[in-house]
């Protein structure tokens, strides 16, 4: 019994890990999206009114 609560405990604390992976990776490529976004609209000025 208590092997297996060990088990549970430890598979519990990889898919908290996990999770907390996912959460960081996720913010990355949100940041990365804003910053292509903000690149496109730049670009885009620049080519209305610049050139």
């Amino acid at each position: 019994m208590i092997n297996d609560n060990n088990q549970l405990m430890d598979q519990l604390s990889s898919i908290d890990n996990n999770l907390e992976k996912l959460q960081k990776n996720s913010s990355r490529i949100s940041d990365n999206m804003g910053l292509i976004w903000l690149i496109l609209v730049g670009y885009i000025v620049y080519i209305e009114f610049f050139k």
